[in-house]
């Protein structure tokens, strides 16, 4: 079990129990402080410290402003549940007041580690893990709208969604706060961050001046991250390697080293086409290069020997190459591992301003930008418009296509896209899990949350891609936090001001994080047109993996659930296997095949004994 925290009232008798110890010599995970009967748990990082502290009116050297968990309660002392929306950071925490007879919870707005709660007759509980829960229930079947939400899900995390895995279990989403009543079964969860009201304009529409701010809080928010002895992933892109050059450069002022941990590929010649553009930055003074050999860790490889997980988690086939860098960032004794993820969400812009020219009615302006776009990648210019400006002003009933409307949603074969149901979803789950209701909710989340298609489609990819389930069960048992600093809500609120202000460019690959790195980067990454992908990962894994994945499916009770058909199942993924299907039409296979994993994990899961660790036993006051 990772690091964490469990709170339980029960019978008016209150128990926190922290679990995980560090290793000599590491930053701690989990922080706690105790002062005049009320205690504060931070499991995770504080960052833009000075900030809080300065606005505290605290002294540097105040033994409240020392440690993370001591600032967290300093804010609910001084400011009550409101004071806690005040910490910036990747952090959960927990403030328990006995006085008053509640506990407060708190997740940052990118759901930096997971809360889970219940209040129940029988019990009120806060925990940064399921299996604490589990006692405090008398039905612990999956809940069958949250598999049927994730079976639907377009990207891999699903910390948006309030439901859990677990019937009677709730999920504190990211951005909000929880006040438990730790007397009655009663809880009230309030938001406190809305992104559309955290948009930072840039003030200006020429690109040297919006790169240039934005280049200045990137710097900042990689500064905060340097906490303890840090690592970066470097790919070769643009991405990673400013964030790693950034992180290197401050470290260096003060002889301190960044680790570099590189996955390197020799034979799979897409990706072995980054080696160059790695090897121009590895020899930077100061920076301790780490090569992983990976040609051999394909996707699926590592799919059954993953930690035991309390939900299922879409990312799965490809968590080989996550265990690959958490575990050498453990070999070196890391703290800190960066990454460059979080850019493509507001740089690496699509031409969804092209749906907006059209709903604006500038039809001709949106057929000559649609133009431009396709002669700059030689194509059709409905390739353009049909994903740009056509799929998304569509009825949402319509946007899957004709055939899966008139089908219900379902579809096979090259009828499938991003939107529909394969035909092995059994028909009693669709309707029980309401599938259908909820992948149109997703194409309005993606398309009309908002009066720009440009906004939405920023905003969903931010709730689609908060929460990290390789930082909390890959990273954190090792002691090992993982940061994105392009995700930092500070960046990632100019970042959609950005959005809103500069339009994204026919090849050109993020021109604003490129003049913002000029003076960072090489030239050679600077003028990169394209990036290697990952495809063929998946569909060698996927082959390789077929008859043990067959072996998983048939050995599942996912048909006696109501779930799947497993012959269907089996046949979709060897047509899969084939590499005839593009990657929008493997995202219901790969999250079904989530599910199935979990399901196989679920007695083991539930019957491991968790770690002994520090018990507080808490009175309340009458």
């Amino acid at each position: 079990m990772p690091p964490g925290f469990a709170l339980l009232a029960r019978r008016g008798h209150v128990r926190l129990q922290l679990y995980g110890t560090p290793s000599p010599g590491r930053l701690p995970l989990i922080r706690w402080h105790e002062d005049g009967g009320q205690i504060a748990v931070i499991m995770g990082r504080l960052y833009y410290r000075p900030d809080l502290i300065q606005s505290l009116n605290l002294s540097t050297d105040a033994p409240e402003a020392r440690d993370d968990a001591a600032l967290a309660l300093t804010c609910y002392r001084r400011h009550g549940r409101d004071g806690l929306a005040r910490l910036e950071g990747d952090f959960a925490v927990v403030v328990l007041d006995p006085g008053q007879r509640h506990a407060i919870a708190l997740r940052d707005p990118m759901g930096g580690y997971p809360v889970y709660w219940l209040a129940s007759p029988q019990a009120v509980a806060i925990a940064s893990s399921l299996h604490p829960l589990l006692d405090c229930l008398d039905d612990t079947t999956p809940d069958i709208g949250f598999l049927g939400e994730l079976l639907t899900l377009p990207f891999a995390e699903i910390d948006y969604y309030q439901g859990t895995a677990l019937n009677g279990v709730q999920r504190l989403v990211p951005g909000s706060t929880l006040r438990l009543d730790l007397a009655r079964p009663s809880a009230e969860v309030r938001p406190f961050w809305s992104w559309p009201d955290k948009i930072i304009d840039p003030g200006s529409d020429r690109l040297e001046v919006v790169a240039e701010r934005y280049g200045a809080a990137l710097r900042r928010a990689v500064d905060e991250r340097l906490q303890g002895t840090v690592a970066a992933q470097m790919s070769g892109g643009m991405d990673s390697t400013a964030v790693a050059l950034l992180a290197l450069d401050t470290l260096g002022r003060s002889g301190r080293p960044l680790h570099a941990l590189s996955l390197t590929y020799e034979k799979l010649g897409e990706l072995g086409h980054e080696t160059p553009y790695l090897e121009s930055v590895l020899d930077r003074p100061g920076l301790l290069p780490h090569r992983i050999a990976a040609d051999d860790i394909l996707d699926f490889d590592l799919f059954g020997a993953t930690p035991l997980h309390d939900e299922p988690y879409c990312g799965l086939f490809r968590a080989g190459l996550d265990i690959a860098l958490t575990a050498a960032a453990a070999d070196h004794g890391v703290d800190t591992m960066l990454t460059g993820f979080g850019a493509d969400e507001m740089l690496a812009a699509a031409p969804f301003y092209i749906a907006d020219l059209c709903r604006n009615g500038r039809v001709l302006a949106a057929w000559r930008e649609a133009s431009r776009w396709a002669a700059a990648q030689r194509c059709s210019i409905w390739r353009i418009l049909r994903p740009f400006a056509v799929t998304p002003l569509l009825p949402v009933s319509l946007e899957a296509g004709l055939g899966p409307w008139l089908r219900g949603g379902y579809a096979e074969g090259a009828g499938e896209n991003s939107w529909t149901l394969p035909s092995w979803v059994l028909p009693d789950f669709a309707r029980r899990g309401r599938l259908r209701q909820r992948l149109l909710g997703h194409l309005r989340r993606t398309y009309r949350s908002s009066r720009s298609v440009v906004l939405s489609e920023a905003l969903a990819r931010i709730a689609y891609t908060s929460g990290d389930w390789a930082r909390t069960t890959l990273a954190a048992p090792h002691g090992v936090l993982i940061a994105h600093p392009f995700r930092d809500p500070r960046v990632l609120a100019l970042g959609l001001g950005t959005r809103l202000r500069l339009r994204p460019e026919p090849g050109q690959q993020k021109p604003v994080l490129a003049r913002a790195m000029r003076d960072v980067l090489p030239r050679s990454i600077l003028e990169r047109r394209s990036k290697g992908h990952f495809n063929a990962l998946y569909y060698a894994g996927l082959t390789r993996n077929l008859a043990r994945l067959e072996a998983l499916v048939r050995d599942s009770p996912v048909d006696t659930l109501g779930l799947f058909d497993k012959d269907g199942l089996v046949r979709d993924m060897r047509r899969k296997a084939l590499g005839i299907d593009g990657m929008d039409r493997v995202i219901r296979l790969n999250n079904a095949l989530a599910i199935v994993q979990w399901l196989a994990q679920w007695r083991t899961w539930r019957a491991q004994q968790l770690a002994p660790g520090h018990v507080i036993d808490c009175p309340m006051d009458a």
